[in-house]
């Protein structure tokens, strides 16, 4: 009679496709955990993204302003870079208005630029100021910076705002909220 170690016998009753699928697990297992015993936080763990996003990194924050927007799914919306990109995730037509909006339009007819709109849609100016908060899903993915949500504030120059002001036979304000106003592009005004 052949001895056999306590070892080899379990061996040879586990099953190829159990050790296959208990392999598997432990590969999963390890790379969703956030952390390396040596090397600290691991750059491409996805544990963070398995956890609720916070309130100001999602769409949470700018709730009203996409309510507001949804009411109107005809209406075009001009607006910052980051804002647009935040209600296109949300099925909204935003439009990225950063030729208008930003520093490089200073001096130019903004009116002008205004023309450049297609006359066939509704259109809003949305302007947001509201900050959000530092990402950290979107530090460690890669896909955006972490701090992408914290500076709508700074996304508009003070001389569009003053054109804005200026100008409200071409912008009527139809709501503000917390740092957020939208106005409509008084198109017969633009194309006059």
């Amino acid at each position: 009679m052949k001895k056999t170690s306590i070892f080899t016998g379990l061996i040879q009753k586990i099953s190829l496709r159990r050790l296959w699928a208990g392999g598997c697990l432990l590969g999963l297992f390890v790379l969703l955990t956030p952390w390396e015993p040596l090397l600290g936080m691991r750059s491409n763990s996805r544990f963070d993204t398995l956890k609720p996003v916070p309130e100001g990194n999602d769409q949470r924050r700018w709730g009203d302003l996409i309510a507001l927007v949804r009411q109107q799914p005809q209406v075009h919306i001009l607006t910052d870079s980051s804002t647009s990109t935040l209600l296109c995730w949300m099925d909204v037509a935003a439009h990225v208005g950063d030729w208008w909006i930003a520093p490089s339009a200073k001096g130019m007819d903004r009116q002008g630029l205004l023309r450049n709109l297609n006359r066939n849609h509704d259109w809003w100016l949305v302007i947001n100021r509201r900050n959000g908060d530092f990402s950290k899903n979107g530090a460690r993915s890669g896909h955006w910076w972490g701090t992408a949500l914290m500076n709508f504030s700074t996304a508009y120059p003070e001389e569009a705002l003053l054109f804005i002001e200026r100008h409200p036979e071409l912008f009527r304000e139809i709501w503000a909220k917390d740092q957020v106003q939208v106005y409509d592009i008084v198109e017969k005004m633009v194309w006059e």
